[in-house]
């Protein structure tokens, strides 16, 4: 598939996440080098996936879209651990086409998230976790208001890759 996407600003959207959405998560997740870009842990079936999904959709610490390309799904993303005391959540998100990957899809996929946060959640302060070594994603970050904050969350720590935290604060 070859995408002809003129003007990623315009033609990126979120979708709630849903169980159209899994059939095309799956094939994401079951790519060797997804798996190991996106630092995807576990054993990997379609009874696990299907599973995975369920406990996703129906968690209320979570809130997840669809990416898409004019009207291809191409990523996913969203908020876990919403804190709706401090306002808080981490926010992760994939590009798994590899075709619409640097061509600016993700840095509009985070901009639409973040507005999403502000506006439906009321959330004041975001955080990310990204590879040490992933220039691309922290630049990506960075240009919509993140700034490296420290360490990353034990959760991560025992991952073998360096992981920074990035952190965005409502203005």
């Amino acid at each position: 598939m070859t995408l002809s996407i003129k003007n990623p600003s315009q033609d990126t959207t979120l979708k709630p996440l849903s169980r159209n959405h899994m059939l095309k998560t799956y094939e994401w997740i079951s790519d060797p080098k997804f798996r190991k870009a996106f630092m995807v842990r576990g054993e990997n079936s379609w009874e696990r996936h299907v599973d995975y999904f369920a406990n996703l959709l129906k968690d209320d610490t979570r809130q997840c879209y669809a990416v898409f390309a004019g009207d291809i799904h191409v990523g996913n993303c969203g908020f876990k651990t919403i804190n709706n005391i401090d306002k808080s959540a981490e926010l992760w998100m994939y590009i798994g086409s590899v075709d619409a990957r640097g061509i600016g899809l993700g840095g509009k996929a985070v901009s639409l998230l973040l507005k999403n946060g502000i506006n439906y959640f009321g959330l004041t302060s975001i955080y990310v976790h990204v590879s040490e070594s992933n220039e691309p994603a922290k630049s990506l970050y960075k240009s919509n208001g993140f700034v490296e904050n420290g360490a990353c969350s034990e959760e991560w720590k025992e991952r073998d890759v360096d992981m920074v935290k990035m952190l965005w604060r409502a203005q």
